[in-house]
């Protein structure tokens, strides 16, 4: 195990997206470590598929919803103790390749994963992970 791995053994993370592609095999590496995973999805039965799979836990949340987030935290903490490790990967697109036929509602759809989730995602949580003592900024 690396050094890296070593770190993440015992820890607790909340992986949104983790229903499908990068969400899912981030989920599985981090489980692989010795994490305890909790995959968030909208998707809520591949998102099932992919915890049973790893021995973690699923929540269904919609990263755009404020609430969504705070009941999924509370969850973590509550059920595991805390959270360590917040990947926030969920995100949409159109696969609209020409910019002027994308609609209002289909940006609107775009930014509520794309932006806000993150956001709302940072704002639950940071403390939460604060309250663990601890918490990385990885990039800088």
């Amino acid at each position: 195990m690396t050094d890296s791995a070593a770190e993440l053994a015992g820890k607790v993370a909340l992986v949104t997206g983790g229903a499908s592609r990068i969400g899912r095999a981030t989920a599985r590496r981090l489980a692989r470590a010795g994490t305890s995973v909790v995959v968030a999805d909208l998707a809520e039965e591949a998102g099932r598929e992919v915890a049973s799979e790893l021995g973690g836990r699923f929540v269904r949340l919609d990263v755009g919803d404020p609430l969504g987030w705070a009941a999924a935290v509370s969850y973590v903490e509550l059920e595991l103790g805390g959270l360590d490790v917040a990947f926030l990967n969920a995100g949409v697109t159109t696969g609209e390749g020409d910019v002027t036929r994308v609609t209002d509602a289909q940006y609107r759809r775009i930014m509520r994963a794309n932006l806000d989730g993150v956001f709302f995602g940072m704002r639950a949580a940071v403390p939460a992970i604060e309250r663990r003592g601890g918490g990385v900024w990885f990039g800088q």
